[in-house]
């Protein structure tokens, strides 16, 4: 059962930072409690908040049940998704930290794949998605911004260079 809708009072409310902000039941909180933001600096836990829970979160499902609803659509099961999608996640942790620390320091050299070669991978599922029907926004979005950034001349660095014109016009 969903909580009862509660009217806007014009304040942010935390996604993560609290458990009164986590929907559902009380185990939920409990389990998620070591994902609420931690800053030393105040308007770093809000900052946390905004940008993980909604910015990489909420971005990180939505794409999560496009790619699931096109393989279902495919005719594998849930079942068969679980293993694959638990190697996908740890390999996200992983990732992610790179990514982080190559922003932070404005290095995007990489021995990984390049930006040239995710633009290839996107595209050809993109391709696919489509074709079965499906519209695949948030992966036409992410092909959009790898094709940008080998416009750029990007293209043999490492995905995080994308945040490169942002990470650096702040200088």
């Amino acid at each position: 059962m969903l909580p009862p809708a509660r009217r806007h009072t014009g304040r942010p409310v935390p996604l993560l930072g609290s458990y009164r902000g986590v929907a559902g039941p009380r185990e939920i909180a409990r389990r998620t409690r070591d994902l609420h933001p931690r800053s030393a600096r105040t308007r770093g836990a809000s900052l946390l908040d905004v940008t993980m829970a909604g910015g990489f979160y909420t971005a990180s499902l939505a794409a999560y049940v496009e790619a699931a609803s096109y393989a279902l659509s495919q005719g594998l099961t849930a079942a068969e998704l679980t293993d694959v999608t638990q190697a996908v996640l740890d390999l996200m942790a992983l990732t992610t930290r790179d990514i982080a620390r190559a922003i932070e320091t404005g290095r995007h050299d990489t021995d990984q794949a390049t930006i040239t070669v995710f633009a290839a991978g996107a595209e050809l599922c993109r391709d696919a998605m489509q074709a079965a029907g499906h519209r695949a926004r948030i992966l036409e979005t992410a092909t959009e911004l790898l094709g940008a950034a080998e416009a750029a001349g990007l293209g043999h660095l490492g995905f995080s260079a994308q945040a490169f014109p942002v990470a650096h016009s702040r200088d």
